[in-house]
């Protein structure tokens, strides 16, 4: 699912760079896939000139090369391309004979910014240690230099290690629980990348119907109702944890049959039960949606004990789907 870019809605890897450009190309099939991933599309190896000679490397329109034999080992699972900070450590330590402590001194530096000085004094003492392990001086300032033009836009691999647990579940949840899923994306919006229409329509592709927002089926939030998702009167424009309240309670204890009763019984706003109406929550009623918005346009607010006034007939043609 993650390698054919089927990732709506899921942690990290859902934008559009990931499904046009990353997930195409690397065709995650395991876990250190997936951190590779996740790591590259940022702005750091975008800008640090690493996504496509990766892309290359890896389907092998490039040949994956090492200035110097002593990087293979800690470069050797990003196809010799520096695209984690604890790579820089490593380098250090295999190319330069650093302590973890001065290595780490190096990828500090990398990160900050007008670190050019501290960063030229480092470079000396690379590169005599580099000297020191047969390295010679041209090969160890042009290793330096990759360290200095990647390694400031590196991303930590255990950070995306740690994403990337959260992408394996997010995905497995979509896939076997694609209408749970779903349904709890809807509930907590706003978040990731896509909008609710988007979620809707992906859900739609999949075979899951989403229901719209039904007066006697819908509840707050969105629901799963039977082999599809109800969408909840949160959903309905203008419509707060208090509007749904009472049109709840009132639901609970008197039949919502017609606009007269609805009006009447929850005391609602107007233009709360207009848009209600809008989103076709009060259809099942048999009445084209243009005739309720009139009919409670004509009524008027009086004592719950005193019968309402009955609105005039007048035959309108109902919505169009654009107008509704």
């Amino acid at each position: 699912m993650i390698s054919a870019a089927d990732t709506f809605g899921v942690f990290q890897v859902e934008s559009r760079a990931q499904q046009n450009v990353a997930l195409p190309h690397i065709q995650p099939h395991c876990f250190e896939d997936l951190i590779i991933t996740i790591s590259l599309i940022r702005p750091g190896p975008v800008q640090g000139n690493m996504v496509k000679p990766y892309f290359r490397r890896r389907s092998g329109q490039e040949p994956v090369t090492y200035l110097h034999p002593l990087l293979k080992p800690a470069l050797e699972e990003t196809l010799g391309i520096i695209l984690f900070q604890e790579q820089v450590v490593k380098i250090g330590r295999d190319v330069a004979g650093f302590t973890a402590g001065e290595a780490e001194l190096i990828r500090r530096a990398l990160g900050k910014k007008n670190a050019y000085e501290a960063l030229e004094q480092m470079r000396a003492l690379f590169v005599a240690g580099a000297l020191g392990k047969g390295v010679s001086a041209e090969i160890a300032n042009q290793i330096f230099d990759q360290l200095t033009a990647f390694g400031g836009y590196s991303f930590a691999k255990s950070h995306a290690a740690a994403f990337a647990v959260l992408v394996y579940q997010s995905a497995w949840l979509r896939k076997y629980h694609t209408r749970e899923f779903c349904t709890a994306l809807l509930n907590h919006q706003p978040m990731g990348f896509w909008s609710p229409a988007v979620l809707v329509g992906d859900a739609r592709r999949h075979g899951i119907d989403v229901l719209p927002v039904h007066l006697k089926h819908s509840q707050a939030a969105c629901v799963v109702e039977g082999d599809g998702i109800r969408l909840g009167f949160a959903y309905v424009k203008g419509w707060g944890a208090e509007a749904i309240a009472r049109l709840l309670a009132v639901r609970d204890r008197v039949p919502l049959t017609d606009m007269t009763t609805l009006y009447r019984q929850t005391r609602l706003p107007k233009r709360l039960l207009e848009n209600l109406v809008l989103v076709g929550a009060c259809d099942h009623w048999g009445r084209q949606r243009r005739q309720l918005l009139w009919q409670l346009g004509k009524l008027r607010a009086v004592p719950a004990e005193l019968p309402l006034p009955v609105a005039a007939n007048v035959d309108l043609p109902d919505l169009s789907e654009a107008l509704a």
